[in-house]
């Protein structure tokens, strides 16, 4: 049975089994007075849509379930670093016309001029990005994703969080898969959010 990993902690929220039915979540909320709790009526309501719980079911060890909640926390967090920012930092933290990415404020523009091996790359907080690690973790996902013929356009970046060693989000078109600043690129993380891209190529079909 595949394992289920409560990534954004819907389930711990109501204190409930992963693989609790429809009637036990139900039967947590009401326990709990979840309907004088604003977050404990979406998870509710996340959990008792079928299609948004397979979803959520379906993300791996590692990765973060994007809902309004969590771009919502990412999107204080970069305003919170907006604030205390110095201008050089507001300029590598916009787009081309100095708007914020719709998909991902938190993140800094490809720093193309910056790589030595020819591509660009995300950076997600204030890290020194190793460009080794991420060519070798580019590496890495490359040969993962031949060998289960998984045919689509990514990109890799370096991150600050010490939470999960990988995360993987869509940037407009592009998927990125960042790696923590401070993990060794592996197989076996790479193996990990090779599972997580599929899930998002699937969904975005």
């Amino acid at each position: 049975m595949r394992p289920i990993w409560d990534v954004n902690g819907y389930y711990a929220s109501l204190g409930v089994d992963v693989r609790a039915s429809k009637t036990e979540i139900r039967k947590a909320y009401m326990a709990t007075n979840g309907h004088s709790n604003e977050y404990l009526t979406f998870v509710v309501k996340q959990l008792l849509n079928p299609d948004i719980r397979r979803a959520y079911d379906a993300c791996s060890y590692g990765s973060v379930f994007m809902d309004p909640y969590r771009k919502q926390q990412l999107r204080n967090s970069f305003l919170s670093r907006k604030r205390q920012a110095s201008p050089l930092d507001l300029i590598a933290s916009t787009d081309e016309d100095g708007a914020v990415p719709n998909d991902g404020e938190f993140l800094s523009h490809p720093l193309s001029t910056l790589s030595r091996w020819g591509f660009s790359y995300y950076v997600w907080g204030g890290v020194e990005p190793d460009e080794l690690a991420l060519m070798k973790w580019q590496g890495a996902l490359v040969s993962v994703l031949g060998g289960r013929r998984l045919n689509c356009r990514i990109a890799v970046g370096v991150m600050e969080d010490r939470t999960h060693p990988w995360y993987v989000c869509t940037v407009g078109y592009r998927i990125v898969v960042f790696l923590a600043h401070d993990e060794q690129p592996s197989i076996a993380n790479a193996q990990a959010a090779a599972t997580q891209v599929h899930f998002f190529q699937e969904r975005d079909k």
